[in-house]
C-alpha cells in the first residue's frame, strides 16, 4: 500500500471512531429521555455531556 492509501485508511478510521463515539453519545441521550424521571444524578450528568458531545459535532437530538 503507498503513502496515499495509509493516508486515506488513517482517515477512514479516524472517521469511523468518530462516527462511533457520535453513536455512542447519541444512546445515552436516547436512553436518558426514555427514563428520565427515574435517572441518577450521575446519569443525568453523562447525559449532559453525552448531548453537549453532540452539540460539538453538530448532531443535536433534541
Amino acid at each position: 500500500m503507498g503513502l496515499f492509501g495509509k493516508k486515506l485508511l488513517n482517515v477512514v478510521e479516524s472517521d469511523a471512531e468518530d462516527l462511533a463515539a457520535i453513536h455512542s453519545a447519541m444512546k445515552k441521550w436516547q436512553n436518558f429521555k426514555k427514563r428520565e424521571k427515574e435517572a441518577s444524578e450521575a446519569e443525568r450528568k453523562e447525559a449532559e455531556e453525552a448531548l453537549q458531545f453532540l452539540k460539538m459535532n453538530n448532531e443535536d437530538p433534541t
